[in-house]
């Protein structure tokens, strides 16, 4: 089995520290070394330190201190043809993956039903629509500045129907029931 490398499919904003992972199933004590590589030129070759292991692989980490400039590019295995792709970008998460991962996802968890439905079934158990709630909130105080009015509505339509949920869920006495519909029908 060839190794595998592992890296932010999200990307890295310039400035930040880069971690890349690498498995590996056999051949354990040969050194793994990470090339990235721009227009088809190496620009760092680092070897790899030992992480540990888990789930029957030996893991390596790699962590570049100093960013790279903002651009694409690819990161490889020394020795191996498979290339990753990755961008250094200003703002990548809120551009590429903050609105699919958050409300674009919670629209296809909707239903007919109150909340959003658990993954795999319709349930709505309080305690991920709790953690959700807080991730809209915090995404949306975050980044509110940057949105256009249509991603601005999106969010705020998604916080009213998580807190609208949370509220159907608190009993009288302050408690939770952990999924509404289950107790009530």
């Amino acid at each position: 089995m060839e190794d595998r490398l592992l890296a932010s499919q999200i990307g890295f904003r310039p400035g930040d520290s880069m971690v890349f992972l690498a498995g590996r199933r056999e051949d354990k004590d040969a050194p793994l070394v990470l090339e990235i590589l721009q227009n088809k030129k190496v620009v760092v070759r680092q070897t790899m330190t030992l992480w540990g292991e888990k789930w029957g692989e030996t893991y390596y980490l790699a962590q570049l201190e100093k960013s790279l400039p903002e651009g694409t590019y690819f990161c490889r295995l020394q020795g191996s043809r498979l290339q990753t792709p990755f961008q250094v970008e200003p703002g990548i998460f809120r551009k590429k993956t903050l609105m699919l991962t958050s409300v674009c996802q919670l629209e296809m968890k909707k239903g007919d039903k109150m909340g959003w439905q658990d993954c795999g079934s319709d349930l709505r158990a309080v305690e991920g629509h709790a953690v959700q709630l807080l991730g809209l909130v915090e995404s949306f105080q975050a980044f509110e500045k940057e949105f256009t009015d249509r991603q601005r509505k999106q969010f705020l339509e998604h916080i009213v129907r998580g807190a609208d949920y949370l509220v159907l869920c608190q009993r009288k006495d302050g408690s939770f029931v952990n999924e509404y519909y289950a107790e009530h029908s």
